[in-house]
């Protein structure tokens, strides 16, 4: 049966993020005690495999999950059509800030409903944010503290008071590449562009992908 409290979808989330959103509204941190109250294998559901459990726990059709979720094969990760290869994917924490501060819109009251992980931001090729252009981050450079942003407003750190939204830096011009990356993600529903400076052209090869960082 669906949870009495929910989260709204938010395209391009993946089931193992849209999980940890809601553990963050009920107030469970790390979302340990979510999952074992629901019997959730979390690190299986990083590999694709629960995702219809969470869906009927979030109310939300399996396949609106499924299609922005990596699914674990004998190939490697794979996405709808598009499989990458398990050196190529890795769950993390990277977050580009300038998207935390647009989901929340400046309403820290409803912050956990609706600031969220992209699936793209797992992949390893990925360094920048393919819509601001900015580096993805997973610690502050002030102080290397984790960043805790789910239930606190994402601009700033919350151990230093560091300002992590100018800490991300300014759109890079090889940006391009991250954008063609998530554009052949075709089976994820994406997020309407708002950034006001167009990426440029890609100016990486595809050999970059196959070789990507370990």
């Amino acid at each position: 049966m669906p949870h009495a409290i929910r989260v709204p979808p938010r395209p391009g989330e993946p089931a193992y993020e849209a999980f940890e959103r809601l553990a963050a509204r009920l107030g469970d941190a790390d979302g340990d005690r979510l999952a074992r109250s629901l019997g959730i294998d979390r690190k299986a559901l990083r590999h694709g495999v629960g995702v219809d459990r969470v869906g009927e726990l979030l109310g939300l059709e399996a396949r609106s999950l499924t299609d922005a979720t990596f699914v674990r094969e004998a190939r490697g990760m794979r996405l709808g059509g598009f499989v990458v290869p398990f050196r190529g994917w890795a769950p993390s924490k990277r977050v580009c800030i300038p998207c935390l501060v647009q989901d929340s819109n400046g309403d820290d009251d409803a912050a956990t409903l609706w600031k969220y992980r992209r699936t793209w931001w797992d992949l390893r090729a990925v360094d920048r944010c393919e819509r601001h252009g900015c580096a993805l981050l997973d610690a502050c450079p002030g102080c290397g503290s984790p960043l805790a942003w789910r239930d606190r407003p994402p601009r700033l750190c919350s151990s230093c008071g560091h300002d992590l939204l100018a800490a991300s830096g300014a759109s890079a011009p090889d940006a391009g590449w991250e954008a063609y990356l998530v554009g052949r993600l075709a089976s994820v529903r994406r997020v309407p562009p708002r950034s006001s400076t167009p990426c440029r052209s890609p100016t990486r090869s595809h050999a970059s992908w196959r070789s990507a960082r370990r």
